[in-house]
């Protein structure tokens, strides 16, 4: 099998992929710091942010992966690249919390389509062979990304406003495009047509969502990864205003936890990347949840006054563990999905995970506002617990290249 880093098409989508990555985490980082610190965001407040960014891609999805399954995949990831840059210049020269928040909404209908895109023009210009380490190097980058940017974002707030890293990820995103312009348009011959699918509309649309109830292991781990997202955006929307409580002194320490815990994530894709199949997901995804869980007790119990060291540790573990289940779950979307449904599937399953992460927005916010934002994190603790018991009892059987890719239930 040849590397993945000898096909060229992989090699420009790669770059363009990562400019546009660590861009994106300037961008949360930096929209974060100016609601907590400029706008004087309450955690309801930090939620509605959080929900900007999701609930379009919740309510889109399907039509988005349905979208990027009939015209060319390039050409969609160059239009909304383009969009969402200008958009992005808009919101760094608003101050209005309210303006911001449309020009977020707006923004993230635009590039609600460019992740199905991304996913399905994956698929066709790799080989099934290589879709592990192609899956894993996307993890990898898209960690790091979470390393780089907000450590960076960290730097740059030291000399510079919170606004000037929203600067950066406007250009980011303009040259994301102007790479992607140089890659070939998808063949026609892939481009799927609703004899490929459905000839209804919207049973053409939900045919992602058919895919994956009625294959077993989808089925299993989307279901167990919409629950983790739950969790980890509880814990991450409120990460800014829980830092602020815990560790007071250490504005900067927001840009460090989401590093560390992008390092962690690293670390394990590269780890994961050297293989060329998996087929225990009970034993992947159950050591996955063990670390998630271990670095949610820890920063559950943290206190005032005591070593950092011990968030550090909190934060890496967190990343392990988030590794390890981002490149399973999406190798097992990319593997055992067809070409013509890849875009469908992948935007089902877009969909579902901003169903995911804008509860966890809400859920977070309603119980910080009702008791206190300690009771976020262990409710985080107790719910990650029965996640690592179903990881082990549920996924417990051997995948191997024969497994059904489509239309069989179990």
């Amino acid at each position: 099998m040849n590397s993945i880093w000898r096909n060229a098409k992989y090699q420009r989508f790669f770059a363009s992929f990562t400019i546009g990555n660590i861009g994106d985490w300037f961008d949360i980082f930096a929209l974060q710091i100016i609601f907590v610190h400029e706008f004087h965001a309450t955690p309801i407040l930090m939620s509605v942010l959080m929900l900007t960014f999701f609930i379009p891609g919740m309510i889109l999805g399907p039509i988005a992966g349905w979208v990027a399954d009939r015209i060319d995949q390039r050409n969609l990831m160059l239009v909304t690249d383009v969009t969402s840059g200008v958009l992005t210049g808009a919101i760094l020269f608003s101050y209005s919390v309210w303006l911001v928040l449309a020009l977020l909404v707006v923004r993230s209908v635009v590039v609600a389509f460019n992740s199905p895109a991304q996913q399905a023009y994956v698929k066709h210009i790799v080989d099934d062979g290589q879709l592990l380490s192609a899956s894993s190097m996307m993890s990898i980058v898209f960690q790091l990304c979470k390393v780089l940017g907000p450590m960076l974002g960290a730097v740059v707030l030291l000399v510079a406003s919170a606004r000037a890293c929203l600067a950066i990820n406007m250009v980011s995103f303009l040259v994301s495009g102007l790479i992607l312009f140089t890659l070939p348009k998808q063949p026609p011959e892939t481009i799927a047509t609703d004899d490929d699918v459905s000839s209804h509309w919207f049973a053409s649309i939900t045919q992602g969502a058919r895919h994956i109830w009625q294959h077993r292991l989808l089925r299993i781990m989307v279901s167990l990864s919409v629950i983790w997202l739950v969790l980890s955006l509880m814990r991450q929307a409120q990460l800014a205003f829980y830092l602020k409580h815990i560790l007071p002194e250490r504005k900067d320490f927001l840009g460090v936890f989401m590093g560390l815990d992008g390092l962690g994530a690293v670390l394990t894709g590269i780890l994961l990347s050297r293989k060329k199949t998996i087929r225990r997901f009970d034993l992947l995804m159950g050591v996955g949840f063990i670390l998630l869980l271990s670095g949610a007790i820890l920063l559950a119990l943290f206190e005032p006054g005591w070593p950092v060291f011990l968030l550090v540790i909190s934060a890496l573990l967190i990343g392990f563990g988030s590794g390890i289940n981002i490149v399973a779950y999406s190798y097992a979307l990319k593997k055992f999905t067809p070409k013509a449904l890849m875009g469908n599937v992948s935007g089902t399953a877009s969909s579902l995970q901003m169903v995911a992460v804008s509860s966890g927005t809400v859920i977070s916010g309603v119980i910080a506002t009702l008791f206190n934002i300690h009771w976020v994190y262990w409710a985080i603790v107790v719910v990650m617990m029965l996640l690592t018991l179903g990881a082990f009892t549920l996924l417990r059987f051997k995948v191997d290249d024969t497994f059904p890719s489509a239309g069989e239930t179990s």
